[in-house]
């Protein structure tokens, strides 16, 4: 079952795609096929391969499955060990086609409770469940195999690679509306119920954990992060870690905390980064900002059980997306209607100079923001102002120390026309600021990925009544040559500063 329609976006830019028809690499299928025996089977199904024993006992609709999890560069080692164990217990068994899909399956944008499951064990009944789990774990727990905690299970001893659930088998399945297929469970009463597994283990009704007696529905009360950070609320939950609110208590401040999770991975232009080295890596970004108003202020990196956490002051205020979709903030199709350009142009004028001002401090601090979008810049208000959140993608470029702004904005106007920072660098990152100011006009997020002449509407723009200072701040910005964000500021210094 796949977890995420992420999974259909990756082998084409413009449409999805089904996975089965990506061409995965031998190097699994080989390896499987020298340990199998002539009887049996081996086949691709979507993203896995499939290997079944030769028994002819119909394997049961439901039960204990068990799963390995591997991070790529050991998986073919697993691999190794446990083949030979669903050998000698005539266990069937599914595995990811190559190291690619295992990689895509850790990452940050697949779906929470399939993620990590690199080998799927089907035992044909709870002995066989017991015998084989104990099997596994005393041939991997001496040896230097490393993957994801599965969310959905949970793990067997003290193994960090294997665990197991209670599910679906695959052989009772049913049309959903939307087109998929949905593995089907019998519940106590007899009826059947959709198997979906949830990011955190979970029996269903009537089902006994073998290896756990003590009452997992007890009451606990919510753990303190590092001591001092009591979780509130939870803000985005990715497979990569989630993102919370909550409060220092050493402080009384809000914060956001972000997490990391072990052997998962975003993936980039650059390949697939670990998570726990981008949190570290944006950690040491906002420590070399700290000064800067125009982005968060770290509190405190930490380690809690497995994973890795990174705390930030909560700024108020929202996200520049939900800023402009606010009734009053929206200009089109209002832009006919009385009042809405000026109620618009101050605002435009203040979110503009803020963010071309927080680039420019960011660059001057050898910093590059690599990502910035309309999900990233954060809104203030009391006084109305923008600045720049989840720096996830930043890296710091020039370690060596660099002029501030604090000298007044001529000064360093001048200062960062003049900075030897890397032109690339500086030239995609005003760009998006123009794509940023373009969307709060034209509210056309990522848009220009698939028309790369996006700007030419804004002579449309200018058809509809929008003032030229607006659109010639957009265009000097899109150009992002060295005098970009000086022009643009010129440009802004034409509209009204206040309604």
């Amino acid at each position: 079952m796949l977890s995420s329609d992420f999974l259909f976006s990756v082998f084409d830019q413009d449409q999805y795609e089904n996975p089965g028809r990506y061409e995965a690499s031998r190097e699994f299928a080989q390896l499987v096929e020298r340990l199998l025996p002539p009887n049996w089977s081996i086949q691709r199904h979507s993203i896995w391969l499939q290997v079944t024993p030769p028994l002819s006992t119909v394997l049961p609709s439901q039960g204990f499955k068990i799963h390995l999890s591997s991070a790529p560069f050991c998986s073919a080692d697993i691999l190794q060990v446990v083949v030979p164990i669903c050998l000698e217990h005539d266990v069937g068994f599914k595995l990811v086609a190559d190291r690619w899909l295992l990689e895509i399956m850790n990452s940050a944008r697949y779906g929470r409770s399939q993620s990590g499951k690199f080998i799927t064990l089907y035992p044909w009944d709870e002995s066989s469940f017991r015998r084989v789990i104990e099997a596994l774990y005393q041939n991997t727990i001496n040896r230097p195999f490393v993957g994801p905690y599965i969310l959905s299970d949970r793990r067997y001893r003290e193994s960090r690679i294997l665990s197991y659930r209670y599910g679906a088998f695959g052989t009772v399945r049913q049309l959903s509306v939307d087109g998929s297929i949905q593995p089907l469970i019998l519940a106590p009463d007899g009826s059947q119920q959709v198997d979906n597994p949830r990011p955190y283990f979970a029996l269903p009704p009537g089902v006994q954990d073998p290896f756990e007696s003590v009452d997992e529905q007890a009451v606990r009360p919510a753990p303190l992060l590092a001591g001092r950070f009591r979780l509130e609320a939870l803000l985005e939950p990715t497979n990569a870690g989630n993102m919370y609110e909550g409060t220092d208590l050493h402080t009384g401040r809000k914060v956001v905390i972000k997490e990391a999770r072990p052997f998962t991975s975003y993936l980039t232009q650059e390949g697939a980064i670990d998570t726990l080295t981008l949190l570290r890596r944006e950690y040491d970004v906002l420590t070399r900002l700290n000064d800067c108003v125009f982005t968060p202020r770290p509190v405190a990196l930490f380690e809690e059980w497995e994973h890795l956490f990174l705390a930030e002051l909560r700024p108020k205020g929202t996200l520049l997306y939900q800023f402009f979709a606010m009734p009053g903030h929206i200009m089109l199709p209002y832009i006919r209607r009385p009042g809405t350009l000026a109620h618009f142009l101050p605002i435009f004028r203040v979110i503009g100079e803020s963010l071309i001002r927080g680039v420019q401090a960011i660059h001057l601090a050898g910093v590059r923001l690599g990502d910035i979008s309309i999900s990233n810049v954060w809104i203030h208000d009391k006084p109305l102002r923008a600045s720049f959140v989840d720096l996830t993608g930043a890296r710091i470029i020039d370690r060596a120390d660099q002029p501030t702004m604090r000298e007044g904005h001529d000064s360093a106007a001048r200062q960062y026309q003049d900075i030897s920072i890397d032109e690339e660098m500086r030239r995609t990152d005003i760009h998006r600021l123009g794509m940023i100011l373009l969307n709060s006009v034209l509210p056309m997020p990522h848009f220009e990925e698939l028309r790369p002449d996006t700007h030419k509407m804004l002579y449309w723009l200018e058809a509809l009544g929008i003032p030229t200072p607006v659109l010639s701040t957009i265009e000097h910005l899109l150009r992002a040559d060295t005098e970009s964000t000086s022009r643009a500021m010129e440009s802004l210094t034409e509209l009204p500063n206040s309604a």
